[in-house]
């Protein structure tokens, strides 16, 4: 064992590496401006075709808010993080989504109020072995008890809405595909529901209370439900073997979509339907609850298409979580995203 710090040490390491002496270097200035690549950056990313893969509701709100988290992503250079395991609002979702998805199936009857709260028990256990078996121990006995309390509230109440919407569940956990501003887009809708009049219902279901997801379909800045609708409209289902329901899907005059908010058994519709006045919780807004994100988004693709990214500006996380009423999760995912933010435009900062 030999110290390094010591000159006579030092000398008896064979093969040692020493740099040649030389003066200091300040570090490299950090250049910060918008990118300029000069190709196509939706083409990163192409299928055994050579066409670039499609983009996904998620993936085009991360363009919308931070360029930079969009491309970092494309070229898997987002950090690895590491935490311990936790009942966090990723995991408690995931489970809530599988339970219902399990409770409200196609060509199934509705669950009867009296065996919900069996069956979420039975559930609850059953997927917590697949996604989360942690959550199964002592340990966990106080969260595991509030969330069954909670989502065996949410799935009685969700299951009257459905009743008296008169309402069939034609899809669950559906992969859809379709177009949407010339490119290629794909996801997978929580629930398809056909309602009497030959109408459709996209739902999604979000673990969360209503107040950010109200406040960002009031300001047009959500997305994700829109864009399913539009891939109901240009595509459909991924796989075309399920013959019944894309004829549902072609003979619908007309397609609406809800968030139904399971912390507060809130649905969040743009679409009213006969009957929903009268169903507790639901709440009926304008129809234009995308205009503003769909017209960014847009913008960030004309610009990714030529090879430019736009970097983020100070503010642009109060704005977009004050203003908007989305949590921008992207502006997280590196040190990288805060580091490359430029100052607020002028007409930003007034």
């Amino acid at each position: 064992m030999l110290e390094l710090d010591a000159a006579e040490e030092r000398r008896q390491v064979r093969y040692l590496a020493l740099a040649a002496p030389a003066a200091p270097q300040p570090p490299r200035a950090i250049v910060m401006e918008d990118l300029e690549f000069g190709r196509d950056l939706l083409a990163l990313r192409r299928d055994a075709e050579g066409k670039p893969k499609p983009e996904s509701p998620s993936s085009l709100e991360t363009l919308m808010v931070s360029g930079l988290a969009w491309l970092l992503k494309r070229l898997e250079a987002e950090p690895l993080g590491w935490a311990p395991e936790s009942a966090n609002p990723l995991v408690l979702g995931t489970v809530a989504h599988k339970i219902f998805e399990n409770l409200f199936q196609p060509g199934a009857a509705l669950p009867t109020p009296e065996e919900i709260p069996r069956r979420v028990e039975a559930l609850l256990d059953e997927v917590l072995k697949r996604q989360a078996p942690f959550l199964r121990g002592s340990q966990w006995s106080v969260e595991r008890r509030n969330f069954a309390a909670l989502t065996t509230k949410a799935a009685l109440a969700w299951r009257d809405t459905l009743e008296q919407l008169g309402a069939e569940v034609l899809a669950s956990e559906a992969w859809l595909k379709g177009e949407w501003s010339g490119i290629a887009v794909h996801g997978q809708t929580d629930l398809i529901l056909g309602l009497p009049g030959d109408r459709l219902l996209v739902v999604d279901y979000k673990r969360s209370s209503s107040r950010k997801r109200l406040t960002q379909m009031q300001k047009g800045f959500d997305s994700q439900a829109t864009l399913y609708r539009a891939m109901l409209g240009s595509g459909g289902p991924t796989h075309a073997d399920r013959a019944e329901l894309i004829a549902r899907i072609a003979a619908a005059r007309q397609v609406g979509v809800v968030y139904y908010m399971l912390n507060d058994q809130v649905a969040l519709s743009d679409t009213a339907l006969p009957g929903s006045a009268a169903v507790p919780g639901w709440r009926t807004l304008g129809n234009d609850i995308a205009g503003e994100a769909m017209t960014r988004i847009q913008q960030r693709i004309g610009e990714v298409r030529v090879g430019e990214l736009r970097l983020n500006r100070d503010g642009d996380g109060e704005y977009f979580e004050k203003q908007a009423g989305i949590k921008p999760y992207a502006l997280e995912v590196s040190p990288l995203i805060g580091l490359f933010s430029l100052p607020a435009e002028p007409e930003e900062a007034s």
